[in-house]
């Protein structure tokens, strides 16, 4: 056995070793050398416990101590129950009356995610995204496990937003959009009553504090709020402050969607920051940079350092989309038989 431990304290393992198996560390999907703690600090995330497990644990290279064995079975568990909920196979209700018939894939999506607490919808443009995120939350709303909805969409479709809800929603809802220069409104708004409220924002405008401290207040006023992100891929750039607000917000919610017609094969690189809002754990590596570690391939221009900057191909994509796949509903409309004709 290698003369290596493996702890935890508070909310990261702390990894100790002989400066000769700093290879066998530094190969753990998200680790970082901490010079506080004198110690590798890797992320509970779940591609560093199975690393943990298969190469540190079984391979008998590491000692474990009781709070790091402690620390990886509760992470474990709970995982595992992750993956029970979205694999159960709760279809959506036959109770609930539809305002309009949603079509062949709309059913099959709400089907799928029906039990679920996360997911994303990547569906082409007119293939009915919205109407399928409506039906959802007014069934969860009905049924009492949401209380509000707040939608994250372009500026330009917040009106849309509201539209659709008129036309698809079979129970009442009121649909705000907030306006930073009309305070009065936002309270008054709050302090009545409605049976579902929706907060439509944004997106763009998340890149500012004051609809960012707006749309926390909605959020935090419904302890069982719902949060869905239109045109997702607007979020793809993992240190804009729109996309970092997203994920902050996304805390606050009990249930999260993200909506796009940009499909997986467009970049894999654009999913990290989606499923970082969606649920940390669905990808499991923990960060941006080590995300792109283990699906980029990088070259092109070097820094001073001599480190590559440019993405030049990708690599373990096969696992990546399997890793993704429960979550993710993806229509094509060419392969939408029975859409209307366009207007």
């Amino acid at each position: 056995m290698m003369d290596m431990t493996v702890d935890f304290d508070v909310d990261r393992f702390l990894i100790r070793c002989p400066i000769w198996a700093n290879d066998v560390v530094r190969a753990m999907p998200s680790c970082r050398w901490s010079k506080a703690r004198r110690a590798w600090a890797a992320a509970p995330t779940r591609k560093n416990l199975e690393y943990m497990r298969r190469n540190l644990l079984q391979g008998k290279l590491a000692e474990f101590t009781s709070a790091a064995m402690e620390a990886m079975d509760r992470i474990e568990r709970e995982q595992t129950n992750k993956t029970k909920m979205i694999a159960r196979g709760v279809s959506f209700p036959p109770w609930y009356k539809f305002k309009t018939q949603p079509r062949k894939h709309q059913a099959q999506g709400l089907n799928k995610f029906y039990g679920s607490d996360n997911f994303a919808l990547f569906m082409d443009r007119g293939t009915g995204k919205t109407k399928t995120i409506i039906d959802m939350s007014c069934a969860w709303r009905m049924e009492g496990k949401i209380d509000a909805l707040l939608v994250v969409c372009k500026l330009s479709v917040r009106r849309t937003w509201k539209e659709e809800f008129e036309e698809h929603a079979p129970i009442e809802a009121s649909v705000f959009l907030p306006d930073t220069t009309k305070g009065k409104a936002l309270n008054r708004w709050l302090s009545e009553s409605h049976d579902f409220r929706v907060m439509v924002v944004g997106t763009e405008s998340l890149s500012q504090g004051q609809m960012s401290k707006i749309a926390e207040r909605f959020l935090l006023a419904h302890p069982k709020a719902m949060m869905a992100i239109d045109e997702s891929h607007m979020i793809a750039t993992h240190r804009a402050a729109r996309s970092v607000a997203c994920v902050g917000l996304g805390r606050k919610a009990i249930c999260r969607a993200v909506l796009s017609g940009t499909p997986i094969s467009t970049g894999p690189m654009n999913l990290f920051m989606q499923f970082e809002f969606l649920d940390p754990d669905i990808i499991g590596i923990g960060d941006y940079y080590a995300f792109r570690n283990r699906y980029a391939v990088m070259g092109g221009y070097r820094d001073d350092k001599g480190r590559p900057l440019q993405i030049v191909g990708y690599q373990n994509i096969d696992e990546l989309t399997a890793t993704v796949a429960p979550y993710v509903f993806e229509v094509r409309k060419s392969d939408v038989l029975d859409l209307p004709p366009k207007v």
